[in-house]
């Protein structure tokens, strides 16, 4: 059988690990730091990082430390859309409505908040008031609490400051409650809501994570209660899990 030949190329490898390792680092790095940590020659870092400086992608400071420079942030930001809206993100919502009819969000998160990306109605009759560019807090929806439970804890943080919102008599309010939570949606993999945002609506959610395992946002289905049985939420989240799995990837998780 015919196998297909990958072509690589060594010195382009060691840049994207270096720049990788640069965006990682908390702080700038030496050159020292960088050969070092990643096990490569130290005349072929400090090459490549003088090619990146003079690229644009990296900023050799008075100093003599290196860090990534904001023209990666613009170009992430460009890759990211293209990539969510013209050829991954929309498919795979349609995909998703179309198995489970029901309506699909895609949710990312913002210091502290929920902000729905994109909408992909289901066939019911009922439609959703939620729209593209509203912001939520996290504790009331199943995108939000699948969100909040893989937030590193300043993030986390940033969500209880913002304070947790009772919306029904069913919405988990309380900061110990609500930790505790999402301690169990952590051990499931997925968050429902149970008329806890409106009631006569569930909602499950799944985590999408990025680059470097940091939480992105949260692929979600809507429904009447009626329509989503709590003893069909793990067929359903099976699904969720495999698109926010694909979208994670994407992503360069």
């Amino acid at each position: 059988m015919e196998q297909s030949t990958v072509y690589r190329v060594p010195s382009v490898e060691k840049a994207i690990v270096i720049l990788e390792f640069l965006t990682n680092a908390e702080n700038a790095c030496s050159l020292r730091d960088i050969f070092e940590k990643l096990g490569i020659a130290k005349t072929t870092v400090y090459s490549i990082l003088s090619t990146l400086v003079h690229c644009g992608l990296v900023l050799k400071t008075p100093e003599g430390l290196y860090m990534p420079t904001l023209k990666l942030t613009a170009m992430g930001i460009k890759a990211r859309e293209f990539t969510e809206r013209a050829f991954l993100l929309r498919p795979l919502l349609e995909q998703l409505r179309d198995k489970v009819g029901f309506t699909v969000f895609f949710s990312v998160y913002e210091n502290g908040e929920q902000i729905v990306q994109d909408k992909v109605d289901g066939f019911s009759s009922v439609t959703f008031n939620a729209y593209t560019g509203l912001r939520k807090n996290l504790n009331t929806s199943g995108g939000g609490k699948a969100m909040a439970a893989y937030l590193s804890p300043s993030e986390l943080k940033k969500v209880l400051d913002k304070g947790l919102v009772k919306l029904t008599d069913n919405s988990i309010y309380e900061e110990k409650a609500f930790l505790a939570h999402l301690e169990y949606i952590r051990q499931i993999g997925y968050a429902i809501d149970d008329n806890e945002g409106e009631i006569g609506v569930r909602c499950v959610g799944a985590p999408v994570f990025m680059f470097g395992g940091q939480l992105y946002g949260a692929v979600s289905i809507s429904a009447l209660s009626d329509q989503l049985p709590l003893d069909e939420m793990p067929k359903h989240a099976e699904l969720l899990l495999d698109v926010a799995g694909n979208i994670s990837k994407s992503l360069g998780y």
